[in-house]
Parts: C-alpha cells; sequence; structure tokens
C-alpha cells in the first residue's frame, strides 16, 4: 500500500500522536525528526506493516481495532481541515 497522510493520521492517537513503536514499524529514527511524517507520505509498506503501525496505536490504554474504524470517525475535508489548522507546519 501506498501511505497518505490521511492513514498515517488514522493510526495516530487523536490523528496525530504517535509513538516509539508506530515509528519503528515505519522505519523511522526516535525521536523523529522534522518533516518525517511528510517524508513518508507515498512511500510504500505492506499491508501487514500498516496493520503492525495502527496496533500500536492506544487511544485511552486500547489499541485500534482496526484504520478503517479510526478514519470513519471524521469526515474526510473536516479531518484534514483539523489536521491542517493543528499543524499548518505540516503542509508548507
Amino acid at each position: 500500500m501506498i501511505l497518505t497522510s490521511n492513514n498515517l493520521h488514522a493510526g495516530g492517537r487523536s490523528g496525530v500522536g504517535f509513538n516509539r513503536k508506530q515509528l519503528e514499524v515505519l522505519g523511522v529514527e526516535w525521536p523523529p525528526k522534522k518533516g518525517w511524517l511528510r517524508a513518508l507520505v507515498g512511500t510504500e509498506i505492506s499491508e501487514e506493516q500498516y496493520a503492525e503501525f495502527l496496533s500500536h496505536r492506544k487511544a485511552g490504554g486500547k489499541p485500534a481495532r482496526n484504520h478503517e474504524e479510526k478514519a470513519s470517525d471524521f469526515d474526510g475535508l473536516e479531518f484534514a481541515n483539523r489536521i491542517y489548522e493543528e499543524h499548518p507546519e505540516e503542509f508548507t
């Protein structure tokens, strides 16, 4: 699969917080350097890697069950606007 901003944010806590295990699955060194998220967009990973990335997501202490469940919590445009407002530096 090709990583997009949406499917990466679907794995983040509250759409934007990521933990060390998640980033290790994606090959990102800890601590992540500025621009790491943008650099991953367009990268190809296996479905298994993506499932592992999602499995390490924690929300209120519970791992996410699947990315469709979390991605469906948001209207696509509303989600994108919220991320842009919270992290405009990721889009410049």
